[in-house]
């Protein structure tokens, strides 16, 4: 399967989930960070997921915002940088390879792209994947400014 966007260890495929994983090879990441859509639930009938932890973090406009311009993050759920950077960290071994099989506007990727992680994003909505690979491409603009 090729990728929607590669460049400097992220990867952005473009599809749902459940088609694009089993094309990737078998233990190929070392952590999945990720925020799966709220209209997902455990029984397929739509009831929502009953979580044992939530936490909604909001991202500053400037942080949404970052490395878009002129365009504007459109996507509903932007998580900040510093809280994904953390995340990323965390749980990801240096030089490892972080997962975000829901990846929306790419916040995953913009942490592991800033902290020099490698990244594998999986998308469904175009205009996200998008937004997501403007967002990876972060640390390139400010290496360069």
């Amino acid at each position: 399967m090729t990728p929607y966007f590669e460049e400097n260890g992220i990867q952005i495929f473009h599809g749902d989930c459940l088609d694009v994983l089993p094309c990737l090879a078998d233990n190929f990441v070392d952590s999945v960070v990720t925020d799966p859509p709220y209209e997902l639930s455990n029984d397929g009938k739509g009831k929502p997921q009953r979580a044992r932890f939530f936490y909604c973090a909001k991202a500053s406009q400037e942080d949404r915002e970052e490395g878009l311009e002129p365009r504007r993050n459109f996507h509903p759920t932007v998580k900040p940088t510093d809280l994904m950077r953390y995340l990323v960290r965390l749980i990801t071994p240096p030089c490892g390879i972080c997962l975000d099989p829901f990846a929306g506007s790419g916040s995953t990727g913009k942490a592991c792209a800033l902290e020099g992680m490698k990244a594998i994003l999986i998308e469904k909505e175009i205009e996200y994947c998008e937004l997501a690979m403007r967002r990876a491409r972060l640390r390139q603009q400010l290496l360069f400014t």
